[in-house]
């Protein structure tokens, strides 16, 4: 299967710490503490990094003229080199002398607080910056750590120094010795989980030559980092307090030779923590996103930037579509006239407008499906059954009147999970994208029809329709706000907003002519299957399952027609203003 996705974004951290892309680190040279042979460049890292140190120096010679604070702030002195410089060579310094700072703290005071921050920091350390001198030190001040609080696991961080480094670099720290003859003598540490730990369950992908999606699915949530490596190109994820499934250890895909993701890894890097890595020929973007219910990380990964079908040469994909490529030959005249584009709705035109792109590829995505029946109405209609049959005829109506390939998400009662559906759309190249809907609501006098796009709700209803679409709860959607808003900035959302407002009135007036329905407007809300579609995407709620005189009309075939003909004048009336109506009407129609 493939997967594809456009316009990628930058990197993302969780846990507070940034996701640096660590380029060509050179490994070596020194100032204190650090060992000798680490060659030292740039004046700002370097002397704030001699200053912070002189501060750790004198805060050590006289410990009782300090209080807690003057700690906190060196620490937060060593947070603002690594922060500002993560690819300097003092930035490794920086983190293992912010990890000693609360180490320090957490044997003065025994706070919890400053014993998870040293954790941290060592960690970070271990992963972010895996060729640092301090390596090994850190990883057994974790050890050492877990020890004081008498976690059995923590054996397993020293016997696991090693493997990590290699035997002389962790024989270079005083205390490994002593620790190891320890570890030796303490009981075994299954890596299972636990009830503090999260387990990776499985892997998912879809790729294509220009776009990938991979989905991690966990039992739960996790804290996790990211990061780029270069010269081969790498982008990693660690995922915290976590371990991995039975079928998971050391497993490793390799994709087909037309994907520029080449393959996944994934091992259990250190014994609390998971570390997926994708191997790449080059990056140029990446996007991370969280969703919930189940939990799953989203990593979309651009290669180039997104092109809609209609405006490059079919690449080759793998698999085959519901619908095969219609006949493209042009009439007689070989040529047609372009009409001006209209401006949108804020006065301007936008990047689809300016250049009379040709629509190529529709996508439409029938709601729900398999063992997720969406809403029950009226008489026990399932919504799954009435997105299938107005898609389907859809489908037909539009292959009927445009020159365009029509895919669909599902042409059976098959389960598609949301983020695949988007994924199906990205990695096809597809040009629009309409997500076909029924909906439900608790209070049955609710009726109307309705249009989404995708932006954070701004009403309640609409984060309600969205909650139950989603299927999670209206508190895990409010916790997606930061994601949609990161999402946002590479969205088509002028043109999906102008498709919203395009369909939803020609539905309405096409309803209307035979049907007495009311309209509920366009609205905005985080909807799972529109996040980070790479074109116009929408939503539709055709009508309410849940009235008593609409969950009838849904079953009836009549109104199907209604709505697929509104859903068609819609589409047309978009297509037109867009410039592209033109280009993809069949010849016996001109």
């Amino acid at each position: 299967m493939t997967v594809g996705l456009g316009r990628i974004w930058g990197w993302f951290t969780v846990l507070g710490v940034a996701a640096w892309t660590l380029v060509g680190l050179a490994w070596g040279a020194v100032s204190p503490p650090g060992p000798s042979g680490k060659p030292r460049s740039g004046t700002d890292a370097g002397s704030l990094y001699r200053s912070a140190q002189a501060r750790y120096r004198a805060l050590q010679a006289h410990p009782g003229r300090y209080d807690r604070r003057s700690w906190e702030r060196l620490a937060a002195q060593f947070r603002t080199i690594y922060y500002r410089y993560p690819a300097h060579a003092v930035a490794d310094d920086a983190v293992y002398m912010e990890a000693e700072v609360y180490h320090r703290l957490y044997r003065m005071e025994g706070r919890d607080e400053d014993w998870q921050r040293a954790v941290d920091r060592y960690k970070f350390l271990v992963t972010e910056y895996p060729h640092s001198p301090w390596g090994p030190t850190a990883l057994l001040r974790v050890a050492d750590l877990y020890r004081a609080k008498a976690r059995p696991e923590w054996a397993s961080y020293v016997t696991e120094c090693p493997r990590l480094f290699s035997a002389d670099r962790c024989e270079k720290v005083p205390e490994y010795r002593h620790l190891r003859t320890q570890a030796r003598a303490s009981p075994a540490r299954p890596t299972d989980s636990g009830p503090d730990r999260t387990v990776l369950q499985n892997i998912r992908y879809w790729t294509s030559p220009r776009y990938t999606r991979i989905v991690l699915e966990l039992s739960g949530a996790a804290p996790y980092r990211t990061g780029v490596l270069r010269n081969p190109d790498r982008l990693y994820i660690d995922l915290d307090q976590t371990v991995l499934s039975g079928g998971l250890p050391d497993r490793r895909w390799d994709l087909p030779a037309h994907a520029h993701l080449q393959r996944i890894r994934v091992g259990q890097y250190l014994p609390d923590t998971a570390r997926v890595v994708l191997d790449f020929d080059r990056i140029k973007q990446h996007r991370i996103f969280v969703l919930e219910s189940p939990y799953r990380i989203v990593i979309d990964i651009l290669q180039r930037p997104w092109e809609p079908a209609g405006s490059v040469q079919a690449e080759a994909r793998p698999g085959t579509a519901e619908t095969p490529p219609p006949d493209r030959t042009e009439d007689a005249a070989g040529v047609r006239e372009v009409p001006v584009p209209e401006a949108n709705r804020s006065g301007t035109y936008s990047i689809a407008r300016q250049l009379g792109m040709k629509v190529a590829r529709i996508m439409l995505d029938p709601g729900h499906g398999g063992h997720d029946p969406g809403a029950i109405g009226v008489g026990g209609l399932k919504e799954k059954d009435v997105t299938l049959a107005i898609a389907r005829r859809l489908r037909e109506a539009i292959l009927r009147r445009w020159n365009v390939e029509v895919l669909m998400t599902r042409d059976d009662d098959r389960f598609v999970p949301l983020e695949e559906r988007t994924a199906m759309a990205n990695s096809q190249g597809v040009d629009l994208f309409i997500s076909i809907h029924a909906n439900a609501s608790r209070d049955g006098r609710l009726h109307g029809v309705e249009t989404y796009y995708l932006h954070w709700a701004r009403d309640p209803h609409a984060m309600e329709v969205a909650a139950r679409e989603n299927a999670v709860s209206t508190a895990k959607l409010h916790e997606l706000r930061k994601f949609v808003h990161l999402i946002l900035q590479s969205t088509r959302v002028e043109e999906s907003r102008d498709l919203a407002e395009y369909i939803q009135r020609h539905l309405v007036r096409s309803v209307r002519s035979r049907y007495p329905t009311r309209d509920l407007g366009v609205k905005s809300a985080p909807f799972y299957v529109l996040m980070g579609a790479q074109m116009p995407a929408v939503l539709v709620e055709t009508a309410f399952l849940t009235h008593e005189r609409e969950g009838r009309w849904l079953a009836d075939p009549a109104f199907q027609e209604r709505v697929v003909e509104g859903l068609l004048q819609g589409l047309a009336a978009y297509l037109e203003a867009q410039g592209s109506l033109a280009l993809i009407v069949r010849p016996s129609e001109t």
